[in-house]
């Protein structure tokens, strides 16, 4: 399904609209396709269930084809319209990007069910927090880059630093600006109220146990929703 997309984009990976606020069809398409998988997956636990079992081979494919799904374009020096064989270069290129992209879906998908069954307040956190994380970081991470751009030390160095400053700024905007506002209720489903710091306190199941059950999980969000 990601094949045909994928060849629309404009460079050898997924394009990032940075130039305009303007969404780019390419983009929108691909972005679209995994919107309304994780959709129909959320929909049907059942199903999310059995595209996970496989999940250590799924990363272990995925993992394989990192080098050969960018090396392939690389190794013809990324062709140009006008060279021999230039389509089909392109296609095995992002036939091979497409199943790494799928295996990883599934792969991780699979990896957080298997071990994170256990419903924890952190990782609920950090789940409600990661659409606008995805969202606001571009302008910030771009500003960091510049900043960082001419220092005569490591991109090592330079990568920690950006990260150990972006994320706690996403991290504290999300909790002040979008957690308890409309921005929240839109991005979550809900509008949280507002706390300093987020709690600790575990919800626990009717039953007495703190057991994560995606069946369970998606009626309560069906009866909030209703309500």
């Amino acid at each position: 399904m990601a094949l045909p997309v994928l060849y629309l984009q404009h460079y050898r990976t997924v394009d990032t609209p940075k130039e305009s606020l303007i969404p780019e069809l390419p983009a929108t398409l691909l972005f679209a396709l995994f919107f309304g998988v994780g959709w129909a997956l959320h929909r049907q636990p059942d199903l999310l269930e059995a595209c996970g079992r496989h999940w250590p081979g799924h990363l272990l494919i995925g993992l394989i084809l990192v080098a050969p799904s960018g090396g392939l374009d690389w190794f013809f020096h990324a062709p140009e319209p006008s060279q021999p064989h230039y389509v089909w270069i392109r296609l095995g290129h992002f036939a091979l990007y497409s199943l790494m992209m799928w295996s990883f879906v599934f792969g991780f998908l699979g990896l957080f069910l298997h071990y994170r069954r256990m419903e924890s307040p952190a990782w609920r956190y950090i789940d409600d927090s990661s659409y606008w994380v995805y969202l606001a970081h571009l302008p910030l991470v771009v500003s960091l880059q510049v900043w960082v751009a001419f220092w005569p030390v490591s991109w090592v160095l330079k990568f920690l630093v950006i990260n150990l400053a972006a994320f706690p700024l996403l991290f504290l905007s999300y909790h002040y600006l979008v957690r308890s506002t409309f921005i929240g209720q839109q991005l979550n489903g809900r509008r949280y109220p507002f706390k300093p710091i987020p709690g600790r306190a575990a919800r626990r199941e009717p039953d007495g146990h703190s057991g994560f059950n995606l069946n369970s999980e998606v009626k309560k969000q069906n009866q909030s929703q209703k309500a």
